[in-house]
């Protein structure tokens, strides 16, 4: 199996519904599990190809500032069920595959293939530490609910700035 579609299936497993979570704009999630650093995820939205972006950290104590390790950023393309490592990140070093110079794009091919097989590694030991990220249900009718009451609060913002002048 392509590492890939192997790392969506793992995604999947390690976030249930993440397709529709992605789509609806759940914004993040937290998985806590004894003995082991919480999860998190953040959903970063659309990049320009038109997939999903998603960041997956975990973070320790260090002289009282929570620090990141890892943390990294994933695309999701959810048409394709494939993912792939964009960035790496903890306390000494930012890593990024995708980078951009004087208008030209680069892929730094062998870190693509690191970053992958760590992202590999990593979500296969959190499925093995029972991580599980389970986002709240959006329900489709609370989302409009509050639409109408924002439209009424910015209408009444309005009003109130107009009768202040």
């Amino acid at each position: 199996m392509e590492i890939y579609t192997r790392l969506y299936k793992k995604l999947t497993r390690l976030i249930p519904n993440l397709e529709e979570h992605l789509a609806k704009g759940t914004e993040s999630g937290t998985s806590t599990t004894a003995g082991f650093m919480d999860l998190h995820f953040d959903n970063l939205g659309k990049d320009t190809t038109g997939a999903y972006q998603i960041a997956l950290a975990q973070y320790h104590e260090m002289n009282g500032d929570r620090v990141p390790d890892p943390d990294m950023q994933v695309r999701i393309n959810t048409e394709l069920k494939t993912a792939e490592a964009l960035t790496f990140q903890n306390i000494y070093l930012y890593q990024q595959v995708y980078e951009e110079a004087e208008g030209k794009h680069y892929v730094n091919v062998t870190l693509k293939k690191q970053l992958n097989d760590f992202l590999d590694i990593w979500l296969s030991n959190a499925i093995n530490q029972n991580h599980r990220i389970v986002l709240p249900q959006i329900d489709e009718q609370e989302i409009e609910r509050l639409r109408e009451v924002m439209k009424e609060r910015s209408k009444g913002n309005e009003n109130n700035q107009r009768t202040e002048r």
